[in-house]
């Protein structure tokens, strides 16, 4: 802040009278603009605000690093006050208060010790009680690069050129990562917080499509990797409505985000609705308004307990419980809940940032700008880039330098003796250095570092060890050299430490990004129906419809029927259970398993469209059966896998579709001409198989799979031939590989069984091996992991029937099995669809 001059009431001459109006409105737009630039408005190049950078960087010259000790708060604040923030101490403890809470910043910035407030909304305690130090991703903002020349240093208000603070932060992290809010003269911002693993990603993605050479890059791509906001007590984010594409894109939008709830059965007798997920309210708002709800009897509330919410929630997770009356529908209770109370809201997003004029980055930011998140993040690696520049340079410097010394150490401990003629003979150092400069053909600086050495320094080790380092130091000059010569050598290495950043920081999604639409009144109690009471047997058909029958229907003693014609899987559902429906599309559905009608085998069968809304050429292709359990707190690993028929491959955690309903949540974006072939459950741990078209299996590891976000491009699963397209997958859980084959079916009806064992593990994105012997242009129709002795149901165009596997012959891999007896069809076309219990 610029120095005041004080009035001089002494001085002499005439009074030049000023109209209020002209000095008011004068001096209130040099406020405005102080405002905007120094207190409410981030920096776009590490989206910070002043008070924040100042408290960080006091915090970091310092050393209150994460590997030390806490230090009191107050002694903090007098720091950040005494040299460099000219205002309050409140001003500083509360914007220190909000880096340390978890439940404010998405990614804490201080590791606070003490009481820090809490999201009930207490505050807290005075900074003479509390201690503070830095979080290991607040070291990696400030990074050691600070000291490399990397960001301008600026001499604070008090003029002192010993005390400096960083014009902005140098850091991988992005601008957008955590929340920001701030008020200045006619400007606000309100920026919500996002994933940092997600940010780094699609900031990845950016360099590697060329945005940094002018190339663009879409919001539709960006929502790839970067669906929405990421708050830090979860919730669900409803895409209805376009907010979020909205702001992703032009800076500014309006969404809706939802508590993320539960249904539980306490005991019995007793089931209960339990919040998981907080809106960014605060906790306390939200129950008190619950409370209100159900003192004021709004309509639905009524199925509630009339007792005050049971509010567990600890430092760990949020968990708030709503006890139900047994006779109460748990669908409509939370559908008024979120009509009536903070358990829904609406969140308003403003990017505004500061940003430095484009002729001279290094400039203060000045400029007030709301953009997409595509241009911060554009703007933002640019900044990077020239930080990644500036310090490669420096260190280029450092390096010419050090060789400039040790080449001067070399020829002082090579030419030792005649260097201590030299400087006997001489009448004065001046004299010696310049005899050395002219003789050795040496720098003014090099021969006073010759002139410094000691006899210690001239030994033989010594100057093999300065030749040592003389070669390492010419290497890494070279590589700098190179690496400066080329942007797009910048450009990889930039992309290289992000993906560090990445792979150490990031972190898992909290917040679900829900497509369910907001006007539909049973967007819960779709989920609430999926839930099975009874065990049952669902049969899945080629024509997309499906029955729901008693499990002695489809029993191990069951034979072949007529109706089979087209079943395609049978789906197991025990009591408690949740059914999801995968289909063709990459889009996953809740199942609502209260509205099919029990039939039998040879009953009629409903249309899975009744139920399911499926797109034109939409199909269901996997039922899944989900344990109730598996959408708990504290619910083992449990993952969905979706495999293509090209080869792709994608593991999303459970848990991202809690909030599936019949409506349908998009997991996976799909080549042309691709389409979903297998959906299956994992714990994360076994292996799967692969089995494709032409006769090819591949084996390999559950831990060769990253798992990804519900919006996720998936991996690549299964190396494939020309043509060739992946027919059936498996997974396998465990076990004893002795009793484990699997049967494979070709379209020419040749059938086999053949030990897993013969199976051997490989590399995720491989070929696999043969697994059977295909002639006169057969092919592989289906395949099934048969665990132990079962009875199989083979069905294909031309009828159906069923044989134990113990009747199957084992053999070795590359052999071809035998003729299917009791179907017709040899040699037709392919059109078995696969082998079902």
């Amino acid at each position: 802040m610029a120095k005041q001059t004080a009035f001089d009431f002494n001085q002499t001459g005439p009074v030049k009278p000023i109209e209020f109006h002209e000095i008011f409105g004068q001096n209130y737009g040099q406020y405005g603009l102080y405002v905007v630039q120094d207190r409410a408005l981030p920096d776009a190049r590490d989206g910070l605000k002043p008070v924040q950078r100042r408290i960080l960087y006091t915090l970091f010259e310092g050393r209150y690093l994460s590997s030390g000790p806490h230090r009191k708060s107050a002694e903090i604040v007098g720091k950040v006050l005494g040299d460099r923030h000219p205002h309050g101490d409140s001003s500083v403890y509360d914007a220190m208060s909000r880096m340390a809470q978890a439940f404010s910043l998405r990614y804490p910035l201080i590791d606070g010790q003490g009481n820090w407030g809490a999201s009930d909304g207490s505050p807290a305690a005075a900074y003479r009680y509390t201690e503070a130090r830095l979080t290991p991703l607040a070291e990696a903002l400030l990074s050691e690069d600070l000291k490399k020349e990397t960001v301008p240093l600026l001499t604070t208000y008090k003029e002192d050129p010993k005390v400096v603070e960083p014009l902005y932060l140098p850091g991988h992290i992005p601008p957008c990562v955590n929340s920001i809010d701030g008020i200045a003269v006619g400007i606000s911002t309100t920026v919500p917080p996002h994933n940092l693993g997600e940010s780094l990603r699609v900031c990845i993605a950016m360099l590697e499509a060329g945005v940094l050479e002018g190339h663009s890059f879409s919001t539709e791509q960006l929502m790839n990797y970067l669906p929405g906001p990421d708050f830090p007590e979860g919730g669900r984010v409803m895409l209805s409505g376009g907010g979020v594409r909205e702001y992703l894109e032009t800076g500014r939008g309006r969404f809706i985000i939802r508590a993320s709830v539960v249904q539980e059965q306490l005991t019995p007798t007793k089931k209960a609705l339990v919040i998981t997920g907080l809106p960014p309210i605060g906790r306390d708002k939200v129950i008190a308004s619950i409370i209100d709800s159900i003192n004021d009897r709004k309509a639905g509330t009524e199925g509630l307990v009339a007792e005050p919410p049971l509010d567990e929630t600890n430092e760990e997770r949020t968990r708030i419980v709503l006890e139900l009356k047994r006779e109460a529908n748990p669908a409509i209770v939370l559908e008024s809940l979120y009509r009536h109370t903070l358990l829904q809201i609406a969140v308003s997003a403003q990017l505004y940032f500061l940003f430095a004029p484009k002729s001279h980055r290094q400039a203060p930011a000045t400029i007030p700008k709301q953009v997409g998140m595509v241009e911060l993040l554009s703007y933002w690696l640019h900044h990077q880039l020239e930080v990644l520049e500036r310090r490669l340079t420096f260190e280029l410097n450092q390096y010419r330098v050090r060789l400039s010394t040790v080449e001067a150490l070399i020829i002082g401990a090579t030419h030792a003796q005649q260097l201590v003629r030299i400087f006997q003979e001489a009448e004065g150092k001046a004299q010696a250095k310049l005899t050395l400069q002219h003789k050795y053909k040496l720098s003014e600086e090099q021969a006073e570092v010759i002139a410094n050495m000691s006899l210690s320094q001239v030994t033989r080790p010594d100057a093999g060890r300065y030749q040592a380092e003389r070669t390492e130091l010419i290497g890494k000059i070279e590589h700098h050299e190179e690496l400066l010569s080329s942007r797009l050598k910048c450009i990889s290495l930039l992309q290289q430490e992000l993906r560090e950043t990445e792979k150490k920081f990031g972190d898992g999604r909290r917040t679900v990004i829900d497509e369910a639409k907001l006007a539909n009144p049973d967007v819960v109690a779709e989920v609430a129906q999926a839930q099975v009471r009874e065990p049952l047997t669902l049969a899945l058909y080629l024509d997309g419809t499906l029955k729901a029958t008693s499990p002695d229907q489809f029993g191990t003693k069951s034979k072949a029927h007529k109706s089979d014609e087209g079943l395609i899987g049978l789906c197991a559902v025990a009591p408690e259970a949740f059914v999801l429906a995968g289909s063709n599309k990459g889009r996953i559905f809740s199942l609502p398993v209260e509205k099919l009608t029990l039939t039998t085998r040879s009953g009629k069968s409903e249309s899975l469209a009744r139920h399911l809304k499926l797109e034109a050429g939409e199909r269901v292709v996997q039922l899944l059966a989900v344990p109730g359990s598996a959408f708990g707190e504290g619910a083992a690993a449990l993952y969905l896998v979706e495999i293509t028929a090209l080869g792709k491959v994608k593991k999303s955690p459970i848990s991202e579709y809690r909030s599936v309903n019949g409506a349908g949540l998009s997991s996976l974006k799909l080549a042309e001409g691709d389409e979903i072939i297998s959906v299956m459950l994992s714990n994360g741990q076994g292996e799967y198989l692969l089995t494709t078209d032409t006769g090819q299996t591949l084996r390999f590891g559950d831990d060769k799979l990253n798992p990804q976000g519900r919006i996720g491009l998936g991996q690549v699963a299964m190396a494939l031939d020309k043509e060739a397209r992946i027919v059936s997958a498996h997974h396998w859980s465990g076990g004893d590989e002795g009793r484990a084959f699997l049967v494979t079916l070709s379209a020419q009806n040749i059938l086999k069984k053949t030990g897993l064992a013969e199976y051997p593990a490989k590399g995720r994105a491989t070929g696999g091996v043969v697994t059977t012997g295909l002639v006169g242009g057969d092919s592989i129709a289906a395949t099934w992991l048969a665990r132990g002795e079962v009875t199989l149901l083979v069905v294909t165009e031309s009828g159906s029937l069923t044989l134990p596997s113990s009747t199957l012959p084992t053999l070795p891999r590359a052999r071809k099995g035998q003729q299917l007896e009791g179907l017709s069809g040899q040699g037709g076309t392919a059109r078995i669809i696969q082998l079902v219990l």
